[in-house]
């Protein structure tokens, strides 16, 4: 097999143990000055290469995927999201997307919890209120300062129970708050751990004193929180989001938090990022992050990990993990090489992702303990990692290596 190695355009810079195995990897073409590239600058550096390592903040709408030069033959994002990408338009072309679930929900749902909590306990209030001198002028503690919303006995109502939703409802029982759920089927008992199904977005918001939102960005849910919704919803209840931000309706929100019908927002994500709506910034009862929810230095590289896993995938002939439950007829062109990777046989109980079969071991198994562990070594540590947290989280009920 020849050494030559496929040509990959990396449209942002990710973090060093990521970009180091990228360019140990495959011939990279990267963005040096980490820019926000658009379609076009995209288009405008992808003549000579096989595939794209893209992220969220690149827009491929059908007239990008459809300039794309006819040498691109996969677009890998560094998301779990791909409202981004038109998949249609990327089916039609012949182009392969994949994308990396799992490996961010619990960084994700740490989050959820702490946007909760922050937002109903007035967290930003009492920081600002240390920071401006105004307790001191106040006199310090009193009984009646700054009073919160606590969390215990509350109803928490979760609108879209995939993994990063039933990581969020393992914390949220765990201080005490009654789960209840929207989701577009009904999950197994097993999964439900006892939460209470609603068949529409609307029962849902009736009942919930905390709504935190966890479902896919689609014409369906655009604008689902919106004044109608909210208005069905508990006075003084707390709104969460660290799914899309145009699943909200930002006038109704706004609205909302500041007459006290909704007494508290906890959000990380906004419309038209990296744009925020600055009417956010002048209410003290909303605690915003900057889409933080998977940034944590073990999530960023496992996701960069998951990409480069998927792309290796490709390149080597299998099928990688596809949004959409979509599945590909790979062609690999003979000249090029891939990494030898260890995998194994991964399961998901997404419901946005039905083909769940990552990347295809072949059948020729590691002959020796010594061989296998050759091979593991040379991952990344990020790397490595993430393969023992799936044989160690229970993902995988036949984890067994191989090497290709």
């Amino acid at each position: 097999m020849s050494d030559t190695k496929a040509r990959l355009l990396v449209a942002r810079k990710f973090q060093a143990d990521v970009m180091a195995r990228a360019l140990a990897d495959y011939d990279c073409i990267v963005n040096e000055a980490d820019d926000n590239w658009t379609g076009a600058d995209v288009i405008a550096r992808a003549g000579d290469v096989d595939a794209i390592l893209t992220s969220a903040r690149t827009k491929y709408p059908a007239e990008v995927i459809n300039g794309l030069p006819a040498n691109v033959r996969m677009l890998a994002t560094f998301s779990v999201g791909y409202e981004h990408i038109d998949l249609e338009a990327a089916k039609a072309r012949g182009l392969v997307v994949s994308n990396t679930p799992d490996v961010l929900t619990e960084a994700v749902a740490d989050v959820t919890i702490l946007l909760l909590l922050a937002a109903s306990r007035r967290a930003r209030e009492g920081f600002e209120m240390l920071a401006g001198d105004k307790w001191l002028a106040v006199g310090g503690w009193k009984p009646t300062q700054n009073l919160g919303t606590g969390a215990q006995g509350k109803v928490l109502g979760i609108l879209g129970m995939g993994r990063i939703g039933r990581a969020a409802a393992v914390r949220a029982r765990a201080m005490g708050m009654e789960i209840h759920y929207h989701n577009r089927s009904r999950l197994a008992p097993d999964l439900e751990q006892g939460a209470v199904y609603h068949d529409t977005p609307q029962s849902l918001l009736k009942v919930s004193q905390f709504l935190s939102i966890h479902c896919e960005s689609t014409p369906q849910t655009h604008h689902l929180i919106n004044a109608e919704g909210i208005a069905l919803m508990p006075q003084g209840a707390v709104v969460v989001n660290t799914a899309r931000g145009d699943i909200v309706n930002d006038d109704a929100l706004v609205e909302a938090l500041k007459s006290g019908r909704i007494a508290a927002a906890g959000l990380d994500v906004f419309n038209g990022e990296p744009n925020v709506d600055p009417r956010y910034f002048d209410l003290p009862n909303a605690f915003i992050l900057p889409h933080i929810g998977s940034a944590t230095m073990e999530t960023r590289n496992a996701m960069g990990d998951r990409a480069l896993d998927n792309l290796d995938a490709f390149f080597r002939g299998d099928a990688p993990l596809m949004p959409g439950g979509s599945s590909a007829t790979v062609t690999v062109a003979p000249n090029f090489t891939a990494p030898d990777i260890l995998v194994g046989s991964m399961t998901s109980a997404s419901p946005m992702i039905d083909s769940i079969s990552l990347i295809r071991p072949s059948m020729k198994p590691c002959f020796s303990r010594a061989e296998w562990y050759s091979a593991f070594s040379l991952r990344s540590p990020s790397s490595r990692a993430s393969a023992i947290a799936w044989m160690t989280a229970g993902r995988s009920t036949d984890f067994k290596f191989f090497k290709f």
